[in-house]
């Protein structure tokens, strides 16, 4: 069952408790038998849920069922209508058999079969329960239902619970009305009720003592007549049936007690009035009553438990799910971010290849065609024309980095180190209004991350900051160990030890809205022309292509602090990374040659300007059979390969080149959005990726030749440039 199933069916029960609450109520009050049957009727159609419900007298003589009370029947049924009591109809088959019946189906019953009245009022299902009185059969209480559905156990039990009610209402109307009676008898019509009665005068003298107050006591009349009650019997001295005798005397009025009887040991129900000549007394045994009371007090106080049991299991439950609801919306968001990343990847890494080898091309010519122009409008075109280019570049590097499908090299790195190299280019960047505060952790751990997506996360956060800020402010760079047993961990992260680079604003904030989204890509609130929406985009991309993360905080006024999530190293960060030295090209030597190996025609012709340019001898090649032809003139000192060449790929040519020169040194250029696959590469060969700039191409192949020179200190994953 579900928490809203079991919730309804613990409310139905509870109404069901109250109903018999009200009716134990009407009973003990007194209310004429019509009025109590009426309205024993609408409260237990209402405890059922159902339209239907009537008392039904049995008549002996006639065999039959009177209906005598009822609600839901047409009118005229209440008062006249009859039904046969034999075992052929659901009334008379519970009374025959002195047990309760529930019928669920009445069209596919086969114990008896559907009376007339039911018919006409189209009664799928009823519920027959005995009223007794005195151990006699009163008559049938029943409910019925026009709808599909099932009266259950409890609906039996509460029934029968109802019927029980009435049955002690009539036994009490029966009692009470012998006992009026008896006031209106003589003595020897006082002799034949059933409550104990007796009289005393002014003295206390007893002047009447019937057969049931005999009974009660084990007293005979004759020698208590004429003595002090009190003195027959001291133990009520001082009880409450004695004050109320006092006080009956005392202000002569009727005083009605009910208490447990020092003499008798029993409760008993005690009317004491005034008389003439003294007090008349009458007194029934009521620990019947009060045993049941007792009994109904105690199931209701163990009902209450239940329900304060229950009603904690169902606020465990309902905590439960309103958990499990939390962490299905968690995954589906997940999820749907999965699905985004997995769309953009796609679409960046289908158009990346073509867009980097035209990037390569136009960069490249135009590196070239800057390099030789004198005319200072020519050269600031030229600059315009390679920013855009470069610009190019950066969207294609941001989208591939949103969709963690950039090529990253992870390695120690000293985040401090980084911080503190940047502090001039993030002055030039940010400008004169925002000033730089750093406070760097003592004993920072190394991070694994790539040095140059570093510097690129920090610069990109500033430069957010600093637009969160157009009237200047602060910008405040920080970093921290964050150990793995911390409360404050990002939830998506494995349990490890984290370096904690964080860069925060004083200005205007983010709405929970804007927060929301802040790291879908496109999503921007600059102005149109002030931002692409990739920034934070590819921060968290790159972080979490690192296996770390990025989180947020935000306060309308107050500003924005961003948190950087890097996983901790675990070596120390390179010497040559924490000074950030960066060797310079120098001339290469004589004596270079280099193979430069591409289909397309104008990104191998800028490759071939650029080492030309620098100093270097150089082959060309537009496949890789004529790449092979071309060792075959004589040996290269170094090979630049497109690795997506069509026919012989770059991974086969290598192979072959090395069958005829084994120990050549190769750099893999790349257009691709995916890492190369490890599968046919040498761990010591380098990935270049494009467009690439004529520095990044000269490093590439000094450090391609500086590893031939010395090859035992490259090894481990292509290497990456």
């Amino acid at each position: 069952m579900t928490a809203a199933s079991i919730d309804q069916e613990l409310r139905l029960r509870l109404r069901q408790q109250e109903i018999l609450a009200e009716l134990g109520t009407l009973a003990l009050r007194g209310v004429p038998r019509d009025t109590l049957f009426q309205e024993a009727c609408r409260l237990v159609a209402g405890g059922l849920e159902t339209q239907f419900c009537k008392v039904m007298r049995y008549l002996p003589a006639d065999d039959e069922l009177l209906v005598i009370a009822g609600v839901g029947w047409h009118e005229g049924v209440v008062g006249h209508a009859r039904l046969g009591a034999d075992i052929a109809s659901p009334a008379g088959y519970a009374l025959k058999i002195g047990s309760p019946v529930i019928s669920n189906s009445l069209p596919a019953e086969g114990r008896f079969h559907t009376p007339q009245l039911l018919l006409d009022h189209g009664i799928h299902r009823a519920v027959n329960v005995i009223i007794r009185c005195n151990e006699e059969h009163f008559g049938v209480l029943e409910a019925d239902s026009r709808h599909d559905g099932a009266f259950e156990p409890q609906d039996l039990a509460f029934m029968q619970a109802a019927a029980n009610l009435l049955g002690l209402a009539l036994e009490r109307e029966n009692s009470d009305q012998a006992l009026a009676a008896s006031h209106a008898q003589t003595n020897d019509i006082l002799e034949s009720i059933s409550d104990a009665f007796y009289a005393v005068d002014h003295d206390w003298r007893v002047t009447y003592f019937n057969r049931k107050a005999e009974e009660l006591w084990g007293r005979t009349r004759v020698a208590l007549l004429g003595k002090v009650f009190w003195q027959e019997f001291p133990e009520a001295a001082g009880s409450a049936i004695h004050q109320a005798h006092l006080q009956a005397a005392r202000e002569q009025r009727t005083i009605t007690v009910e208490a447990l009887s020092p003499v008798l040991s029993r409760w008993v129900d005690v009317t004491i009035c005034p008389a003439e000549n003294g007090l008349s007394v009458y007194l029934r045994d009521i620990t019947a009553r009060k045993q049941s009371e007792d009994t109904l007090k105690r199931l209701t106080e163990t009902l209450e438990q239940r329900v304060h049991d229950r009603t904690l299991e169902l606020a465990e439950s309902n905590r439960r799910l309103t958990r499990e609801i939390d962490e299905r919306k968690e995954a589906e968001a997940a999820l749907m971010q999965a699905q985004r990343l997995e769309a953009v990847g796609q679409l960046t890494g289908g158009i990346a290849h073509d867009f980097n080898n035209l990037l390569t091309a136009v960069i490249g010519n135009l590196e070239l065609l800057r390099a030789g122009l004198t005319a200072e409008r020519a050269t600031r075109q030229a600059d315009a024309a390679l920013a855009a280019a470069r610009r190019g570049g950066d969207l294609t590097r941001q989208l591939l980095a949103y969709a963690r499908k950039q090529y990253v090299e992870p390695r120690p790195v000293d985040a401090n180190a980084v911080v503190m190299r940047m502090r001039d280019l993030l002055g030039r960047s940010l400008g004169g209004l925002v000033s730089i505060e750093t406070d760097l952790a003592t004993a920072l751990w190394p991070a694994l991350a790539d040095p140059a997506q570093l510097e690129s996360i920090v610069l990109n956060l500033a430069i957010n900051a600093r637009d969160a800020m157009p009237d200047g402010g602060r910008v405040r760079i920080a970093t921290r160990n964050v150990d793995a047993t911390t409360d404050t961990l990002p939830t998506e992260l494995q349990r490890r030890d984290y370096v904690l680079v964080m860069v925060e604003d004083a200005g205007v904030g983010m709405t929970p809205e804007v927060l929301a989204k802040a790291f879908e890509p496109f999503f921007t609130t600059k102005e149109i022309g002030k931002g692409s929406g990739l920034g934070l985009a590819q921060v968290h991309g790159v972080v979490q292509q690192l296996g770390g993360t990025a989180r947020l905080h935000s306060v309308v006024g107050a500003g924005t602090r961003v948190e950087v999530f890097l996983p901790r190293a675990g070596q120390p960060a390179d010497d040559a990374e924490k000074a950030g030295a960066r060797p310079e090209n120098a001339p290469p030597p004589g004596g270079i040659t280099v193979l430069v190996i591409d289909d397309q025609p104008d990104v191998r012709d800028v490759a071939v300007a650029f080492l030309e340019n620098a100093g270097y001898a150089v082959r060309n090649a537009g496949s890789g059979a004529e790449g092979l032809a071309a060792l075959d003139s004589g040996p290269v000192s170094l090979a630049l390969v497109d690795h997506g060449m069509a026919g012989m790929s770059g991974t086969e040519f290598v192979r072959q080149a090395r069958q005829r020169q084994p120990r050549l040194p190769v750099i893999y250029l790349t257009g691709h959005a995916e890492p190369l696959l490890p599968e046919g590469i040498d761990p010591k060969d380098r990935v270049l990726t494009k467009p690439y700039a004529p520095d990044a191409l000269l490093e590439a192949v000094r450090r391609a030749l500086d590893d031939a020179a010395a090859p035992s200190a490259a090894d481990g994953k292509p290497q990456a440039d």
